[in-house]
């Protein structure tokens, strides 16, 4: 018997035993699917109103800054009854495409000229932007709760 059929038991056992949870694979696929190897990636650096932790703490809207490649991402995410606004900006300015992926799938709009951009219902939960630019860069955030 070799490596990768002794492998292939043990996960066969396992799958037998303790399957995951249909909720836990459909997450791991999701999280390939929305994969963007070439992306640059900005880190989550802050949350002005939740003291540096990601997590909400008190009313009012929250401030969150990713950096990382000479790029930076500013957003403000406000609770409304539908769902969040999140209202940001790409730092450098540059016209984008945004994409924010979320565990339901995801929302698109647009940067200004001035790198400004604006969303209306955003789900709570894990979020990440990724900003489309001309000439095919790709700049990517960390995954947030909201």
């Amino acid at each position: 018997m070799n490596e990768q059929e002794i492998l292939a038991e043990i996960r066969a056992a396992f799958d037998a035993i303790d399957p995951p949870p249909p909720h836990v694979l459909e997450g791991a696929q999701a999280a390939f699917r929305w994969r963007a190897p070439d992306a640059l990636l900005v880190e989550f650096v802050g949350d002005a109103a939740a003291g540096r932790s990601g997590l909400r703490q008190g009313d009012g809207p929250r401030l969150l800054s990713f950096t990382g490649h000479d790029v930076g991402v500013e957003i403000e995410v406000v609770e409304e009854p539908q769902g969040h606004r999140v209202v940001g900006r790409l730092l450098p300015p540059a016209t984008a495409t945004v994409v924010l992926r979320h565990a339901d799938g995801e929302l698109r709009s647009a940067t200004d000229m001035a790198g400004q951009f604006m969303m209306d219902g955003v789900p709570g939960g894990p979020v990440s932007l990724m900003f489309r630019l001309p000439g095919g860069v790709c700049v990517v955030t960390s995954w947030v709760r909201l």
